[in-house]
């Protein structure tokens, strides 16, 4: 679906309660391009190790809260909540459940 702020006008591929978020401002975009090595997982401004899915291995993982500029070029601290590297963009949210973290 279509998302429209302004004059900023992006195609996602959201739907249903995503993109419901999306326009109620729970979540917002983010792209690639303002936002150097988020798709390269070598990037440690935006990947971790963790706990890999296998006993006794790790794996990269996004980690729990980047700092990252949207697409009105605001920079905010936020969780990566839906990544779409084919459309080289991503959605952010701010819910605090996700500091217990």
């Amino acid at each position: 679906m279509e998302f429209v702020d302004n004059t900023f006008r992006f195609q996602t591929n959201l739907g249903g309660s995503c993109f419901d978020k999306l326009q109620a401002g729970t979540w917002k975009i983010g792209l690639f391009a303002d936002n150097p090595g988020i798709e390269n997982e070598s990037s440690d401004e935006f990947y971790e190790n963790g706990k890999g899915a296998l006993e006794n291995t790790t794996s990269r993982h996004f980690k729990n809260k980047v700092c990252c500029t949207l697409y009105d070029k605001s920079t905010v601290e936020a969780h990566i909540i839906h990544l779409n590297g084919e459309g080289g963009w991503f959605c952010v949210e701010f819910d605090t459940w996700w500091d217990q973290f």
